[in-house]
């Protein structure tokens, strides 16, 4: 019995001493994303910023700007937001970006959404360097691009 006792004993310090801590919760960030990787010239396309929330979704108020890619314009389309007392700045045949809103108690996720185009042929690329005044959300951790192929430039 005491030989099962120490067992147990040194089975029970190991499994302590090599137990895992918790991970710390994800910080609220933003995402990027086009809506198609491919379009021709002059075609409008969405560009989504997704702000998601915590692993422990407490409210998350929270700001940002951008200027999209040089030969990128904001189309006349509306911009939109699903966020809560969201508001999205987006003047047509603009590159600037304004946002803010929040992410409630509960929330996973939210969008903002503005639609671009391009008169010029290339590959525009959106990174987390593209953003400023971001507050309350970490920056994207990857880039969004897009081609806009056919008519003139590259």
């Amino acid at each position: 019995m005491r030989k099962l006792l120490a067992v147990a004993a040194v089975a029970a310090a190991l499994t302590a001493a090599t137990a895992v801590p918790a991970a710390a919760a994800v910080d609220p960030g933003l995402g990027v994303a086009y809506g198609a990787a491919l379009v021709p010239v002059n075609t409008r396309q969405s560009l989504v910023f997704t702000a998601t929330n915590s692993d422990t979704l407490g409210a998350v108020a929270f700001t940002f700007s951008l200027n999209v890619p040089a030969n990128v314009r904001l189309t006349d389309t509306p911009a939109s937001t699903t966020c809560p007392g969201g508001t999205v700045t987006a003047v047509a045949n603009t590159r600037a970006v304004t946002a803010s809103g929040n992410l409630d108690p509960g929330q996973v996720a939210c969008t903002v959404t503005v639609s671009v185009t391009s008169s010029v042929a290339g590959r525009y690329t959106t990174c987390a360097a593209d953003f400023s005044n971001l507050v309350g959300l970490t920056p994207p951790a990857t880039c969004a691009s897009i081609r806009f192929a056919g008519g003139g430039g590259s």
